[in-house]
């Protein structure tokens, strides 16, 4: 299946949804939240992704063991990620619709086999700035990198 971006997207992760993935949720927004950021708050808690791709407009990674990446939100306003060897929590919030801020995330850091996508694969996460569910697909937005 194609995948049409936007012009304006310079870099796409991918996360399809696990099979064991909870149904979202209703969770409540944080205090002064607007109506679309606890919407989307809502829409993810509970909800668990594989890493499934990254596009950018020189790369079309298909990620070799997607269950090794995996993101959850557990409860609205956190997050949960295994990165091949590692794993790590942190906050992230939805300032307004479609958009997302992860905040700090602690993670282990055992040292993964050549070729790991870990490192990579937490900075781009760090660096989201939008966020779409599109079929069964998680998709995040990075800015330019130039």
């Amino acid at each position: 299946m194609a995948t049409r971006l936007p012009l304006a997207v310079a870099a796409l992760l991918t996360l399809a949804a696990c099979a064991a993935a909870e149904p979202p949720r209703p969770a409540a927004g944080s205090p002064g939240a607007s109506p679309a950021a606890a919407a989307a708050a809502a829409a993810l808690a509970g909800t668990s992704w594989n890493w499934v791709r990254f596009r950018s407009a020189t790369e079309d990674v298909a990620v070799p063991a997607p269950e090794r990446y995996t993101l959850a939100f557990p409860e609205a306003g956190r997050l949960a990620l295994r990165a091949d060897c590692n794993r790590g929590a942190g906050g992230v919030a939805f300032p307004e619709a479609g958009t997302i801020r992860v905040g700090a995330v602690a993670l282990t850091r055992a040292m993964c086999p050549p070729g790991s996508f870990s490192d990579r694969y937490v900075q781009d996460l760090s660096r989201a700035t939008r966020w779409s569910v599109r079929g069964d697909e998680l998709r995040l937005d990075l800015p330019d990198a130039s």
